[in-house]
């Protein structure tokens, strides 16, 4: 470290470090950042390959969840259709892709159970990069969100690719909505 013989020069010394740390740590921005022993399987280090955004309001229908999903690599991925919440499981749930937690105690999916046969070639949806697919929900179908309140909610799904070679965990971000008070 430089040495100056008076306070301004100190000042300046500890600014170029503290600038020169600041650069080390933004260049690891945007990276994952695998702490070491820890696998690159390990999917809370992984780069999201789709992204999806959740955006939740209360209507005269219930919960309505309106979800986002964008494929933000920079190659095509094939995605499950019921994953993306398209055709019947967008007016049905047939499966517990949301958490919802009420008052802090997580709500159980209540919908209807299918056993799903293996996914064949029609039942994904290819995503090219950057596109961007919408889908819209009723979470009160499938889950007890009859209670006044706070509520919880967060998508979150496992996609492996057709050949079962690749997997791509799909979260959204943590909405967190009250039930308006009913006359």
């Amino acid at each position: 470290m430089l040495k100056y013989g008076n306070r301004a020069g100190q000042g300046r010394a500890l600014a170029i470090a503290a600038l020169a740390a600041c650069l080390t740590v933004a260049e690891g921005c945007g990276k994952a950042q695998v702490p070491s022993g820890a696998g690159s399987d390990d999917p809370r280090y992984r780069i999201p390959v789709v992204t999806c955004d959740l955006r939740c309001d209360w209507t005269s229908e219930g919960l309505i969840a309106n979800l986002s999903f964008k494929n933000v690599s920079e190659s095509e991925v094939k995605i499950l259709n019921r994953n993306l919440l398209q055709g019947d499981e967008a007016t049905e749930l047939t499966w517990s892709p949301f958490e919802v937690a009420h008052l802090g105690a997580r709500i159980p999916y209540s919908g209807q159970s299918v056993n799903h046969a293996a996914p064949t070639a029609a039942d994904y949806h290819v995503l090219a990069p950057g596109e961007v697919v919408n889908a819209t929900v009723n979470v009160g179908s499938a889950y007890n969100v009859s209670g006044s309140g706070p509520y919880r909610i967060r998508y979150a799904s496992v996609n492996f690719s057709p050949d079962a070679q690749k997997r791509i965990d799909i979260a959204s971000n943590v909405v967190q909505i009250a039930k308006p008070a009913t006359n």
